[in-house]
Parts: C-alpha cells; structure tokens; sequence
C-alpha cells in the first residue's frame, strides 16, 4: 500500500512534473490536510484544516509561492513547502491530541512543551517561555474571558460568534499574539487560551487551525517509511529580534486571565446603560417567596447574593449544568410570573426580554428566537441589553418560555427544560395567564416580580 505523503513527494518529485503548475484537487484529504497545515504554519492559510482543497487552500498556495519563488505554484514548490514543514513537525514533536470530555481535537508540539496539570486547567509552556497553551472547562460562560482579551487587544481584534463557539484573537499591547476559543459540548463550554511571541506565532496558528470537534487523523506518515529520514531537518527560523521583553508571555495570560474574574465580578463600570446598577443578574419569582435566576451569577458571588435592595437571599439550590439556581427572600410576595412549562419553541418566534432596573421598572425588548428548543437549550438575536443573565423571556401572554444565560451568543434556557428541575425540586409555580404585560397594570405586575441580584458586600 502507498505511504500518502512519501508517494505525493516522489509524484510532485518526479523530473517530468518538476515545472508544471500544480492543481491540489486530486490529492486525497490527508495530503489536502498536510499542505492546509504548512500554509497555516506560514501564515498563509487562516481557515480549519479541513482537507478539502477548496478555493481558500488554492489562494493561500498562491500567496505563499508569490512570496517564496516569485512565480505561481508549481510541484517543485509544493514539495519544498512539505519538505519544510516535515522538519518542523518532526522537531516540534506535533501530534493530535483528543480531549475526551470536550469532544475536542487539536495539534500540540509536544517535544517544545512543558505540560502542568492544575484543578480544572491543563497548561502547556515552552522552555523559552515564548508559546502558552490553556485549556480549562469554564464554569461560567466564557464571555468574561473573552471581554478581558478583546479589551487587552491593540487595534481591531478578530471575533467570530456562535450559539456554541467563540473565537476572539488578536495582537495584545505587550507585543504578542493571542487566540480565544470557546466551544460548547452539551451544557458545559471549554475554553482554549493560546498565546504566542513572533517566533512561535506559526505554531499558534497551526494549533489554532487544528482544532476540530472530532478526531482527526495525525499529520505523521505511517510507520516503517517515515518522509522525514530523508530530510536533514533545519534550525528553525527565531524571527526577528525581540529585545528585552516587557512582560512574560505567562505574566500577559495571566494579566488577561485577573481582567477576566474582574469582569466576572462586575467591577467594571456599565458603559452605554446609564440605568445598570451593581447587580450582576436578573431574578424572577415563580411563587410568592421563590425566584428563578442564573447559576453562574449564584456562583461567582460564592453563594452569598443579595437584592439591589440590600436584603439577604438564601440559595434553595444551583443547577450548574441546566445553568439555574433558585433563591429566596424573606416575607411574601404579591407578583410571580407565570411559567409555560409545556410551550414548545419554534426557530423565528417573538419574544420579549424583561429586565429589571433597579428603581426604574421595567424595560421590555422585543427580539426571536434564533434557535428552536433542543434539550436544555435555546438561543435568541441578541441585541445591545447588558447584564441580561436570568432574565426571562417572555410570550405573547406575557408567560416565560426561556431564561437568558447571559453573554453576547444569546444562549437561554428553555421553560419546559428548568420546569421538570423545579418540580424535582417541590417549588411551586403558576402556569396561567396574569395580567399581560403591556397594559399598565400587567408592566407593574410584571415589574414587582424581577429583582436585580448582586454579590453580598458589592
């Protein structure tokens, strides 16, 4: 049987073929990947290896050959550009690494890396202290860690958003790179920092463009007729001189990383919401002492809430992975929302969002949802809301069919969902119909039955 790589370097080899120009679109998808990776360590190709030779392989073939030969891409190239990234992946030491529980795939250059394993985190370093990998199950939603490194960023940053995935990246002010990826698998999001001086930038670019959410096959030549044997493998270019650095790349992760639980913790001041208060959540009652609100808001403030009012809440209890907690506060309350337990939720239908503020009432915004009700999900258009963790959303009759989980992708839990939770728990709620809101009636009902929840002490 043909070794892939070893029978596309002797074809691409071959006098005859040495000169032609070069068409990638025979080649079968582990060479495809292979050449995908070696323009993604050069900086040329910036999407997923996806082995598929499609138009964003050809052109980054192109740049790179315009750059390094002068002329368009032919075999003699594409062998060089192979024969090259032969020896960094040999002295790198790269190989497919497999998180089980994300269901997360990636490249490593294991040779180059220290790996250390802490509660919650696996953190992979250089000796020279130039290449950083993190990969950590987020308890929360990954936004605040991608804020703190949108705001570390100089200039523009590159940001992609999905109801499960996130990617933010960029070149931070202490003079390196840096890459954010969130990917969701079920309830929970995993997160991977990357971050990169100039000498190892191709190598975050390669991990970065690696990532899949199954397996994937290794970049290495089968055993027994290993290509590189026959390539003297070469020192690897430093880049350009770095100087004194100001800062270790683990001090700007670290730097990053503080930003990220500051965020978490709402210190920093609500810019274009005059009305945001010090609350970090919404809470909505379900009963006359019980209130639905965000797990994650719950957590960040070690358990110990209070209204904006200053008046203590107890935890009944946290659902970390369903993402609610239920709280209660002291005497009777007159105003609950209804729940539609048993609503099922189409892709496009209209909702509102209703948010608590503070003395000021309350403030509906319409929006759809993007996404129908699957499991424990649901998403909706996000707009320009600020703090909308544990807000519900509401339908037309003014009943809640979803509870926001904060965050710019829109994620929410379903009513259906955290309503099963609820009577597993014995606390009561209402299914009916209230008064709706959009009377004058039906928003003061509605406005006595949201608080705004915040760290105890904040």
């Amino acid at each position: 049987m043909l070794i892939r790589i070893f029978a596309l370097l002797l074809i691409l080899a071959a006098p005859s073929a040495m000169a032609q120009g070069f068409d990638g679109r025979d080649l079968p998808p582990a060479d495809v990947r292979r050449v995908q990776a070696a323009l993604a360590y050069s900086g040329d190709y910036t999407a997923f290896l996806d082995g598929d030779w499609g138009r964003g392989t050809q052109s980054a073939l192109e740049e790179w050959s315009r750059r390094e030969t002068g002329r368009a891409p032919n075999r003699r190239a594409v062998a060089r550009l192979i024969q090259d990234f032969e020896a960094e992946r040999v002295s790198g030491g790269w190989r497919q690494i497999w998180h089980e529980d994300a269901r997360i795939s990636h490249l490593l250059p294991e040779a180059l890396l220290e790996r250390r394993n802490t509660p919650g985190e696996i953190r992979y370093s250089s000796a020279d202290g130039g290449l950083v990998v993190r990969f950590q199950q987020d308890p929360f939603l990954p936004e605040d860690v991608h804020d703190a490194f949108r705001d570390a960023i100089s200039g523009s940053p590159y940001e992609a958003r999905r109801s499960d995935r996130l990617i933010t990246s960029g070149r931070l002010r202490q003079g390196v790179s840096a890459y954010v990826r969130s990917d969701r698998e079920g309830v929970r999001w995993f997160t991977h920092v990357i971050i990169a001086d100039d000498a190892n930038a191709g190598r975050m670019r390669l991990i970065a463009a690696s990532i899949a959410r199954e397996r994937q096959p290794s970049l290495a030549p089968p055993p027994g007729r290993d290509v590189s044997e026959r390539i003297e493998p070469r020192e690897q270019p430093s880049g350009p001189p770095q100087g004194p650095r100001r800062v270790t790349i683990e001090e700007a992760l670290e730097l990053v990383l503080r930003n990220a639980v500051r965020n978490r913790r709402d210190e920093r001041p609500a810019a274009r919401d005059d009305e945001a208060r010090t609350g970090v959540a919404t809470a909505f009652r379900v009963n006359t002492t019980d209130l639905v609100t965000s797990a994650a808001a719950v957590e960040r403030c070690d358990r110990r809430i209070e209204s904006h009012r200053g008046t203590a809440l107890s935890v009944q209890f946290v659902d970390r992975d369903l993402g609610i907690a239920v709280v209660s506060q002291a005497g009777r309350g007159e105003n609950w929302i209804p729940v539609a337990a048993q609503t099922s939720l189409r892709r496009g239908a209209e909702v509102r969002l209703a948010q608590r503020r503070a003395e000021q009432g309350v403030r509906l915004s319409r929006t759809a949802l993007t996404e129908p009700a699957s499991g424990t999900r649901t998403a909706f258009r996000r707009g320009d809301e600020r703090r909308i963790a544990g807000t519900p959303l509401l339908d037309a009759s003014g009943r809640v069919v979803a509870m926001a989980l904060g965050g710019r992708s829109g994620d929410a839990v379903p009513a259906s969902a955290f309503a099963d939770r609820l009577i597993e728990a014995r606390v009561p709620f209402y299914e009916g119909v209230v008064e709706i809101p959009g009377s004058e009636e039906g928003d003061t009902r509605l406005g006595w039955s949201l608080i705004t929840i915040r760290c105890a002490g904040d």
